[in-house]
């Protein structure tokens, strides 16, 4: 039996008189092929299925009349090459039919005489690569739109007479960058507009003198390394404060000498974040307000001389976090308070003087695991069970040497006297 668990095919070596329905299956779980070794009357239908999950080529020692469309499509779905063993009428059914129309190469084992029209629409349908597969004399306008709604690089197989600008939007809409196998001339507003707005990136196929503004800004939207293929007559301080507030992160992009303090102000009150990008001639305690109201995380990119208690205090309220770029000096009881109230795990970060009952209390009631960073001496029975209560993890954090833990389920904990 060792041996047969290793090497399916050694099924070949046993004693006919000796096989077993029971051996067999053994055989081509381990090895699907093994299937040619079992005797035609040990062929049974689960044995057979078994075979075809282990190795689709199996399909062939099926017996014909097994071929039903359930075990073709287990054979299918595991070895596409096994479609030569599936009879034509069975390729035609439900499952196998859903796995022909998924990949061509197996809709050209499917006899002629049964690709209608509706036959070769429904597999364009379903993948427009399967036009490939329709032979050119039965390509219709219709096959051809529908082709390109969801493979749009199909585009450049239709014949120039049939293209037109219903074909050219459906090939954009799902693919900005089948506007490459659109010519020059060929190009409107709209589908230009449709491209980039699909792909941002599409802006390098569209034609020189429909790169206008409007298709700029919504390129740059849709993909800030579009930028690099905008005119230069269109980069213009118009241009970038309207950028601005659909895509702060262009400021970035931005030439030093056409930042102004309006786009600066524009950018952090789209994204505080974005304070990161300003020149520190354009940074005052005006857009440091609007960043950190905006986000509070942007304290971080405020100049340490700008931090004053007013501007941290309302950073830490907006986002807890903020309070790991706060000076030590503006730090206090009632900023831990709030910061831990905002985002419990800041409480790692604050200095243990301020880690009082009472901020501790705050962040292990609204994370248990937070009991990780609560001093030793402020541990108790009371916190340690509110902290399991919400997380039955924090127990991994209780010091079995100061608590007597009982098991995790309905945790009980007592001190231990």
């Amino acid at each position: 039996m060792t041996t047969l668990k290793q090497l399916g095919k050694s099924i070949e070596f046993i004693p006919k008189d000796e096989l077993t329905i029971d051996i067999c299956m053994k055989a081509v779980r381990n090895e699907g092929l093994a299937l040619q070794k079992v005797p035609c009357h040990m062929r049974t239908i689960e044995i057979c299925t078994q075979a075809v999950q282990k190795q689709g080529l199996a399909l062939r020692y099926v017996p014909y009349r097994m071929r039903t469309p359930n075990i073709c499509a287990i054979a299918l779905h595991q070895n596409l090459n096994a479609v030569s063993d599936v009879p034509s009428s069975i390729l035609i059914e439900e499952p196998c039919w859903s796995i022909a129309q998924t990949y061509p190469e197996i809709i050209k084992y499917i006899p002629t005489t049964m690709k209608s029209m509706k036959f070769y629409m429904q597999a364009v349908k379903h993948h427009g690569s399967n036009i490939y597969q329709v032979p050119v004399s039965m390509r219709t306008y219709e096959m051809y739109l529908t082709a390109v709604k969801n493979s749009s690089y199909i585009l450049q197989e239709i014949p120039l007479d049939i293209q037109n600008n219903e074909i050219y939007l459906e090939s954009v809409k799902n693919n900005g960058s089948a506007l490459q196998y659109i010519p020059v001339e060929r190009q409107t507003y709209e589908i230009c507009m449709t491209a980039v707005d699909t792909m941002g990136d599409a802006l390098q196929y569209v034609a020189i003198h429909l790169r206008v503004l409007d298709i700029c800004l919504r390129a740059v939207k849709s993909c800030l390394a579009s930028v690099k293929y905008i005119p230069a007559e269109i980069l213009t301080n118009d241009f970038y404060e309207k950028a601005i507030s659909i895509r702060w992160d262009i400021i970035d992009a931005i030439p030093l000498h056409m930042i102004t303090s309006k786009i600066c102000i524009d950018s952090v009150i789209n994204n505080g974040g974005s304070l990161q990008f300003i020149p520190f001639d354009f940074i005052t305690l005006e857009i440091c307000f609007i960043a950190v109201r905006n986000n509070g995380d942007a304290i971080q990119f405020v100049p340490i001389g700008m931090k004053t208690d007013e501007l941290c205090i309302e950073a830490i309220k907006n986002d807890g976090r903020a309070i790991l770029y706060t000076p030590p000096h503006i730090i206090t009881l009632d900023t831990c308070i709030m910061a831990v109230k905002s985002h419990p795990f800041v409480i790692e970060h604050i200095p243990l003087e301020f880690r009082t009952v009472e901020v501790c209390n705050i962040a292990v009631r609204l994370c248990g695991s937070c009991l990780k960073y609560v001093p030793y001496d402020l541990l108790t029975v009371e916190l340690c069970q509110i902290a399991i209560d919400n997380n039955k993890h924090a127990i991994e954090f209780i010091d079995p040497y100061l608590f007597n833990v009982s098991k995790v389920g309905s945790v009980n904990i007592r001190m231990v006297l």
